[in-house]
């Protein structure tokens, strides 16, 4: 992790102490550093200023002892000042190099070279470092001069005054040695006072700004706390704080802001009281509203086959009569003791008839019945799809006849029983049929199979039904559309655009689901897979439709 993202770690007092200590030690070290410099220059500057006063007075007086180059003389004169603690040594030279006096410290090397001075008023200052030793020494070399006249040999011995000219010159110098350990001695104790002092102060500033920080992020930190207890849940937390700064205002305002969220709550409480009745009463009427759309649809779709279920019960209700008025004749005009074995058997054989076409009509009118019963609730029971397939082709047998619509089947002998609304899915069937019917107004094929396709995951399979057909088809950008209520591409009167959907709708609450695959002017097909119980439950696959002889009649 970088320097940048451990800092964002740290916590928020850290992060204050850290950076305004960082900034105070660094502004104490960048200050002192500045003062001790200037510290140790001035007093160098201070040493070479007493320095240079002192050597041009001494230059002053030995003058005349340099003049007639005198020991004794010079000695006199350099010797009290040589005393000084900060004088290490002073040599007196005349103008050849030759030391006429000196005066030095115990152990004190003096330099051997002389410097060289070329002007009357030159003081030249040098910085030597003494052999074996940590400390240096200023040398300061001032030349010793004197004035003198010049008169002409014509002049002397005049009476009168004499001409001449006045001559100033080098006679010789004098080196003095400024030792610099005593005043940087002095300086250094003066800076270990200072330090001390910018350490104390350093040390009551961390201190202090500690308490200040520490002042400014506890009551941050016990709002952090109370916001994250909030968060879980807790309104009755209060932050106590009384502070007439920023703080104390923030901290105000979290505590209207928890009022404001009791209230809030409160009111949302009393709210979720009444939502779950209104829930409760707007779920109860949309059950009611759905219910009454498919049964709707449902009429909707009784009322086109009508016609077909009419057809479909007046033949056999026609041989019914025919048989029953051909044998109460013939029992009318022949009394019933001239009756032949013969003709008792064509009565038998009438009667036979007229059973087979009333358990027809039976069956046709139960299977209407069937369709158009209305149910609120989807009641599950255990249904045979090729069984409710074949009851629904037999209510629309005769429409898919009287369109031209030849029509067959291949239902799998393997397909399962399933848990499922046996109305419904009839009328999931019948609106598919009439979809396709009405797709090939001009005649067609139409091809309904089932089949059972293998388990998958946790489930035993599904069953899939396809019905395919070569109508029209379905053009490709309202393919997205076909099952949105209301939508319908019949015209106005020929539909009510809610067959689709109704049937999307019931798929869709028994876990299934419908594809569709379509090209326009090639034809459409439907399918509808419905997921069988899960694989730990057993699945009945004994109670097939073994009948065949309706699916031949069909094909």
């Amino acid at each position: 992790m970088s320097l940048l993202g451990r800092f964002n770690n740290l916590s928020l007092r850290v992060k204050f102490l850290l950076t305004l200590s960082i900034l105070i030690i660094g502004s104490s070290f960048l200050v002192s550093y500045y003062l001790i410099s200037k510290h140790f220059e001035t007093a160098e500057k201070g040493l070479i200023n007493k320095g240079s006063a002192l050597i041009k007075i001494l230059a002053s007086n030995c003058e005349y002892g340099t003049f007639i180059e005198n020991e004794i003389i010079i000695d006199e004169m350099i010797g009290a000042t040589a005393s000084a603690d900060d004088i290490t040594y002073i040599v007196v030279q005349n103008v050849a190099g030759e030391i006429l006096a000196t005066r030095s410290q115990k152990d004190t090397i003096i330099p051997n070279d002389l410097p060289i001075i070329k002007e009357i008023d030159s003081l030249v200052i040098r910085k030597i470092t003494l052999p074996d030793q940590q400390d240096y020494l200023y040398e300061l070399c001032y030349p010793v001069i004197t004035t003198r006249s010049i008169v002409s040999r014509e002049n002397l011995g005049s009476v009168g005054k004499s001409r001449g000219h006045t001559v100033t010159e080098i006679i010789g110098n004098v080196r003095l040695g400024l030792s610099t350990s005593n005043t940087f001695a002095e300086t250094t104790q003066n800076i270990q006072g200072a330090i001390i002092i910018i350490f104390l102060v350093m040390a009551v500033t961390i201190l202090l700004t500690l308490g200040i920080v520490n002042l400014i992020t506890k009551p941050l930190e016990h709002l952090a706390v109370s916001a994250e207890k909030i968060a879980m849940g807790d309104l009755s937390l209060n932050t106590g704080i009384e502070r007439n700064d920023e703080i104390g205002q923030l901290a105000s305002s979290f505590d209207s802001m928890v009022d404001s969220l009791k209230a809030t709550r409160y009111e949302i409480e009393e709210y979720n009281r009444t939502l779950e009745e209104k829930i409760i009463e707007r779920t109860k009427e949309l059950e009611e509203a759905q219910s009454q759309l498919i049964q709707t649809e449902k009429m909707a779709a009784v009322g086109q086959l009508s016609a077909g279920v009419a057809h479909e019960l007046n033949n056999p209700l026609g041989g019914i009569l025919g048989y029953s008025q051909y044998t109460l004749e013939k029992m009318n005009r022949q009394p019933f003791v001239e009756v032949t074995e013969k003709d008792f058997e064509t009565y038998k054989k009438h009667l036979r008839d007229i059973e087979t076409q009333t358990r027809r009509c039976k069956t046709i009118v139960q299977n209407l019945l069937k369709f158009s019963r209305s149910s609120s609730k989807i009641d599950k029971t255990e249904v045979n799809v090729n069984a409710t397939l074949l009851e629904t082709i037999s209510l629309i047998e005769h429409q898919l006849m009287m369109h031209k619509i030849n029509l067959a089947t291949d239902f799998s002998n393997d397909v399962p029983i399933i848990q499922a609304n046996s109305g419904m899915m009839q009328q999931v069937f019948t609106n598919i049929i009439i979809n396709a019917l009405h797709a090939m107004s001009e005649g067609g094929n139409l091809l309904i199979t089932s089949r059972h396709s293998p388990t998958l995951g946790e489930f035993s399979g599904a069953v899939e039904i396809s019905f395919a057909d070569d109508g029209c088809g379905i053009p490709e950008e309202i393919q997205k559309n076909i099952f949105e209520p209301f939508f319908t591409t019949k015209a106005i009167g020929q539909g009510t655009g809610l067959g689709l959907s109704v049937s999307y709708g019931i798929i869709r609450e028994h876990g299934g689901e419908i594809k569709v695959e379509s090209i326009e002017d090639c034809g459409t097909t439907f399918t509808i897979i419905l997921p069988l119980e899960k694989s730990g439950e057993t699945v009945d696959t004994d109670n097939r439709t073994t009948d065949q002889n309706i699916g031949d009649k069909i094909k």
